[in-house]
């Protein structure tokens, strides 16, 4: 049975960011969190389903334009993923003393990318006009609830910052924003929550709270997804690999071609297969199923598009009525007794065929007339050999 709690309003959130300034502790921040998660166990339906990320830029050359040279980093954009287009996600966070373990971080050992002029911790105070005569600041690192104005940050450990985000880990704090203003999945079922700027691989680690799509109802469903706190999420920078999508080695990640691409030799490489091409390299995905192709045996295959040979008979005590068994040919015949009125049995076809009624008939025509005697005539005399 699935709980609900009633929508929380965007006043009841004030309020308590309010008393969060107003102490200057945590206290409310923990309330907020413990409160949701405590919903969590009673809502046994998940809508956010993990992390995924793609390459957004890759630097390969020398930025002799920017105010720091980031050849060889590489743009990470980090996304939530969901199962509904109307999932909200309220916060991205961490509660370790009175939540559990998880702690939100990004631990990049090759360090990130934080330029020295409107450098931010969060993707939604990002200044955009400012991108064109400062190129760097657009691919600075930070958290972000999909750049949403008005997003929030409430982390008290003084020694995090955005030249610190990439090696701090944040114990207790959070990235919010109000439910009146918090992101939806939308059509493509995700949502971003940081982009890292790094010269190497990374972990990603947070809990995040989501508003269920509630499918119109009044009421609200809660849920908080937390990362494995043994198994952080984690971005490879293995940009290398075969550049070349015709080639069936292709990888869509790599930026820099090693040398692997194999050849695009399309083929059904199935060996059991009708069309089966030793050459082939790449598996054209249009194999011809074999099998038993024998209506009469026991495995009869009626998908098989060729004979493998492998069709099974069950032996002379294995025919049924009207069909007896032929040594040679190791396999039920019709038996020349039911061959019907006009019809023969033909020991070479085993099989009844139809009888000639009308041999005089040497024309065809289905009369024997004037123009069949001729054609006798014309024969008549005729030594055989």
């Amino acid at each position: 049975m699935r709980r609900r709690l009633v929508y929380w309003t965007a006043q009841f959130y004030e309020v308590l960011i309010r008393s969060y300034i107003s102490n200057t502790k945590l206290t409310v921040m923990r309330l907020f969190l413990t409160v949701m998660s405590c919903w969590l166990v009673l809502s046994l339906n998940a809508q956010m389903i993990g992390l995924s990320y793609e390459i957004d830029t890759v630097f390969t050359e020398p930025t002799d334009d920017f105010s720091v040279d980031l050849e060889g980093y590489v743009v990470y954009d980090v996304f939530a993923e969901f199962t509904n287009s109307s999932d909200q996600l309220i916060a991205i966070y961490s509660d370790i003393e009175a939540l559990g373990p998880t702690a939100m971080f990004i631990d990049a050992p090759c360090g990130c990318f934080n330029p020295e002029l409107g450098d931010v911790m969060l993707g939604g105070n990002q200044n955009e006009n400012l991108f064109d005569p400062f190129p760097e600041m657009e691919f600075d690192t930070y958290w972000t609830l999909d750049f949403t104005n008005g997003e929030d940050l409430i982390i008290p450990d003084l020694n995090y910052s955005s030249a610190t985000m990439c090696s701090v880990q944040i114990t207790d704090g959070a990235v919010f924003a109000i439910p009146d203003i918090a992101p939806y999945a939308g059509g493509d079922l995700k949502i971003q929550i940081a982009q890292v700027t790094t010269c190497d691989s990374f972990l990603l680690s947070a809990c995040f709270n989501v508003f269920v799509a509630s499918g119109g109802s009044s009421v609200q469903e809660i849920q908080d997804y937390c990362v494995d706190v043994n198994s952080p999420f984690e971005v490879f920078a293995d940009l290398e690999g075969c550049t070349d999508n015709s080639a069936c080695s292709y990888d869509p990640l790599a930026v820099y071609d090693d040398g692997t691409c194999i050849p695009n030799t399309l083929g059904c490489m199935d060996e059991t297969a009708c069309n089966y091409l030793s050459s082939a390299i790449c598996d054209s995905g249009m194999c011809i199923e074999s099998g038993c192709t024998d209506e009469m045996a026991c495995n009869y295959n009626e998908n098989a598009g060729c004979s493998d040979s492998s069709c099974l008979f069950a032996g002379p005590l294995g025919c049924g009525p009207g069909t007896i068994w032929d040594e040679g040919l190791l396999r039920c015949v019709p038996e020349p007794t039911i061959c019907g009125e006009g019809t023969f049995w033909d020991d070479t076809t085993a099989s009844c065929l139809p009888e000639d009624s009308c041999q005089a008939d040497l024309d065809g025509n289905g009369v024997v007339a004037i123009g069949d005697l001729l054609a006798f005539l014309i024969d008549y005399g005729t030594a055989c050999n």
